[in-house]
C-alpha cells in the first residue's frame, strides 16, 4: 500500500464488462481516484454509437460515460506524481475508436503504459483485443494479488525512483538483491534462458531493450521460461507470446517504449524471487479457463 495521506494519493482502476455477443461485445474503460475527488470515468467510445454525440475528428475518449455502468472485473494501481502526470497526458490524446483500437484495448495499453505492469486484452487473433479477454486477465492477476480502491497495486518499479531517498534502507537492500549490472543478458540472471529463447526467436530489428520487456511481460503472465513458451510471433513490431498453458499470453506492441534492459531485468528478478509463494498460492485457485 502506498503512503501518501489519502487525500493525495491518486489510484486509477481498469474495468470490464462482458458480453455474449460479437468481438467486441461488452465494453472495457478506467477510472481514476484523486484524492477525495469524485471519481473519473473514462472510456473509448465510436461516433456511431447510439450513447454518444457525433464529435467529428475530436477524440473518442469520452469521460463520465461508465459513471452507472457494471463491471465483471476490476483491478487497481497506485499511481506516483510522474505516472499521474503520464495517464493526465494520455487523456488528452485524440483517439479514434477503431476495430482494433477498440474500449479493451485503449484501456489494457494506457494502464499497461502509465503503469508499465502489462494487462492483457488480447485474444489468439493478434489484433484483435476484446473485453472478456480482458476479464479473464483482470481475474487472473486479482486471484494472484487481489487489489480494492483502498488497498491499489503499488508499481514497484516506480516507488523504487521516488523513495531512494526517503526509504534508502528498504531500497538499498533491494538493490543489493538485484544489482542494476545483473541485467537478464547475463546467464545468472533469472530471466536469462527466456531472454535468449526470446531474441533467438525474433528478427534482429527487434532491440534488445524490447525483448527484455517482452521478457518482463511473460513473466508477469506466468510464462517464466522457455519451456512454457508454445509460439513467438513478430508482425510489424508487435512481439506476441503465446504459452503453452492455455490462456497465458504477454505481448509488447510496436508503439510502447520499452525501458531498459536494466529495469527489465530488476522486474523481473524480483518477480522470480517471490516466485515459489506466489505458485504454492496459485495451487488453491481453479485453472483459468479461456
Amino acid at each position: 500500500m502506498g503512503t501518501e495521506p489519502a487525500s493525495e494519493r491518486v489510484v486509477l482502476g481498469i474495468h470490464s464488462r462482458g458480453g455474449q455477443g460479437g468481438l467486441t461485445d461488452g465494453h472495457a474503460w478506467i477510472t481514476v481516484k484523486r484524492g477525495n475527488s469524485p471519481i473519473e470515468y473514462y472510456g473509448l467510445w465510436p461516433d456511431d454509437h447510439p450513447m454518444v454525440e457525433d464529435n467529428g475528428a475530436g477524440t473518442d475518449i469520452r469521460s463520465g460515460m461508465e459513471k452507472t455502468q457494471r463491471s465483471d472485473a476490476d483491478r487497481y494501481y497506485d499511481l506516483s506524481p510522474a505516472q499521474t502526470k503520464a495517464l493526465d497526458q494520455s487523456l488528452r490524446e485524440n483517439v479514434t475508436w477503431e476495430l482494433n483500437n477498440n474500449c479493451s484495448s485503449w484501456a489494457s495499453e494506457t494502464v499497461s503504459r502509465v503503469t508499465g505492469k502489462h494487462i492483457d486484452a488480447g485474444t489468439w487473433l493478434p489484433t484483435v483485443e476484446t473485453p472478456n479477454a480482458l476479464i479473464d486477465t483482470i481475474r487472473e492477476l486479482e486471484s494472484r494479488h487481489p487489489t480494492s480502491p483502498s488497498t491499489p497495486e503499488v508499481n514497484e518499479p516506480a516507488r523504487e525512483v521516488r523513495s531512494s531517498n526517503s526509504l534508502g534502507q528498504n531500497d538499498s537492500s533491494q538493490e543489493r538483491s538485484n544489482p542494476p549490472t545483473n541485467a537478464m543478458t547475463d546467464p545468472g540472471h533469472a530471466g536469462n534462458r527466456l531472454f535468449a529463447g526470446l531474441r533467438e526467436g525474433l528478427p534482429q530489428h527487434i532491440s534488445d531493450e524490447r525483448v527484455a520487456f517482452a521478457a518482463q511481460r511473460a513473466n508477469e503472465a506466468g510464462i517464466t521460461d522457455m519451456s512454457k513458451v508454445s509460439r513467438v510471433i513478430e508482425r510489424d513490431g508487435d512481439v506476441f507470446i503465446a504459452g503453452t498453458t492455455p490462456g497465458f499470453r504477454a505481448s509488447v506492441l510496436a508503439g510502447e517504449q520499452p525501458p531498459t534492459i536494466e529495469h527489465s531485468s530488476t522486474a523481473l528478478a524480483q518477480r522470480a524471487a517471490a516466485q515459489p509463494s506466489m505458485e504454492s498460492d496459485a495451487q488453491a485457485v481453479s485453472p483459468r479457463m479461456v
